[in-house]
């Protein structure tokens, strides 16, 4: 059978939501980038705040978390049918967009580190102090610059 219809059988097997999901992360992720290359960060951002829902939780749930994690592979697996190789700051603005978009309390956290003297940056998600996006810990090397945070109601401290 050709991978196109098993790729193809897959995508109709997800929910309605989990198809529409799947299409706003594959659509977000050239925006996302062609927003960043344009230096344009905070624009996108705030584009992407007024966008999403606004989060007043206080505490996460089990359901809420297994949502998240399930929802942060469905963006992972539309990235990868990009075919495109994308920084952790394009993904962590997707994932972090679509999770609020669903009224969950993700934060999106920017980090930095000096390294034989080259500057390195890197971005995750976190829900709850989960982190959703960085399954090898590469965020632990970094020491956290900026953040969205729910409570601040997406405003960056």
């Amino acid at each position: 059978m050709p991978d196109i219809v098993i790729k193809l059988r897959r995508f109709l097997r997800l929910s309605r939501d989990e198809q529409c999901l799947f299409v706003q992360a594959f659509v977000l992720f050239p925006l996302t980038r062609a927003a960043l290359k344009c230096g344009a960060f905070k624009a996108w951002k705030a584009f992407l705040e007024r966008w999403t829902a606004r989060i007043c939780h206080v505490q996460s749930t089990p359901d809420e978390l297994s949502a998240a994690k399930r929802l942060t592979a469905i963006i992972d697996t539309a990235e990868r049918y990009t075919h495109l190789q994308w920084s952790c700051l394009e993904r962590s603005l997707v994932l972090w967009c679509l999770l609020r978009n669903r009224s969950l309390a993700v934060t999106l956290h920017l980090g930095a580190r000096k390294v034989d003297g080259q500057f390195e940056a890197h971005a995750w998600v976190e829900y709850f102090g989960i982190v959703l996006n960085d399954p090898g810990g590469t965020y632990e090397d970094f020491s956290r610059f900026g953040s969205s945070c729910p409570e601040s109601r997406g405003e960056s401290h």
